[in-house]
């Protein structure tokens, strides 16, 4: 995704959908985050709140770690907890809810500029569909300028992505 540069437009959300496997077979996502400042960032793994939208194999148990450019673990989340702070800044972001008691991950950070990955794998060796997405909170003072999602489909070997990005100016 490319802004043209004096574009009121920016990036705002970064989202794909795959089937997240075991083993090497998780979904990643790479994303850069370019300025000064810091970047509020809010991370989410989804797999059981899939269901409200008729999608039966979701990943039962998702797993999210993130990772900076030199592969350390920045955190980790399993289960969001249903707490209402992120339901409200779910909203805020425009994020579908998810559901209460779900084991879905939510990670929000405060990134400075530079490289990060996101993966997405089953708790337990688990595996099915899985979302992995990522906004941004607060007013850009940086802006996140690339995003590589990838999966493996497991059944062929065959890399599948359904990445989508949607700007400030999208309805």
């Amino acid at each position: 995704y490319d802004l043209e540069p004096d574009s009121p437009s920016r990036l705002v959300n970064l989202s794909s959908r795959a089937f997240v496997g075991t083993g090497n077979n998780i979904m990643i996502a790479g994303f850069v985050i370019q300025g000064t400042g810091l970047e509020q960032i809010l991370i989410r793994g989804i797999g059981p709140s899939l269901a409200q939208h008729s999608i039966t194999d979701y990943l039962r148990k998702p797993l999210l770690t993130i990772y900076d450019s030199q592969g350390n673990i920045l955190a980790t989340n399993q289960g969001w907890k249903g707490e209402s702070w992120l339901s409200r800044l779910f909203e805020q972001v425009g994020a579908f809810p998810l559901l209460a008691g779900s084991l879905d991950t939510s990670l929000v950070m405060n990134l400075p500029e530079g490289s990060y990955t996101a993966q997405l794998k089953g708790a337990d060796d688990t595996s099915g569909t899985g979302l992995l997405e990522i906004y941004e909170v607060d007013s850009p003072v940086t802006l996140p300028v690339f995003a590589s999602p990838r999966a493996v489909l497991v059944e062929t070997g065959t890399p599948l992505t359904m990445p989508s990005a949607v700007d400030s100016n999208s309805p």
